[in-house]
């Protein structure tokens, strides 16, 4: 019996009246503990079918990896719920993003520029 693993998606909903659906739709795939992050309304670069704006809510839950591959099949089938979505293992956690965010930060250049 595999455990369950923590998961974040990523969705691109046509509107926010979408997420309650959203979040159904996970918990019927397995998923478990669903917390979704603040959604917010955003331009998209390019339309995506006939969108010019979308609500992106970001999402982390709990399920058994076995389900996964089942659940991203069943997102695809339904092509009214979401825009595009993405599903990715084990998000680190927001400490180790601040973290990793401030140690890829490039020093300062230091001197005058000028040459010898």
């Amino acid at each position: 019996m595999e455990t369950a693993t923590k998961y974040e998606i990523g969705i691109l909903l046509p509107d926010a009246n979408r997420l309650t659906r959203a979040v159904e739709f996970l918990r019927a795939h397995g998923a478990e503990d669903v917390i979704s992050g603040e959604g917010k309304q955003i331009p998209l670069a390019y339309p995506i079918k006939k969108q010019t704006h979308a609500y992106f809510v970001p999402m982390v839950f709990s399920a058994n990896p076995a389900a996964i591959p089942k659940m991203e099949q069943d997102f695809r089938l339904q092509p009214d719920l979401t825009l595009r979505f993405l599903i990715i293992a084990n998000p680190p956690s927001p400490d180790s993003r601040r973290i990793r965010r401030a140690s890829s930060e490039k020093p300062a250049a230091t001197g005058t520029g000028g040459g010898a």
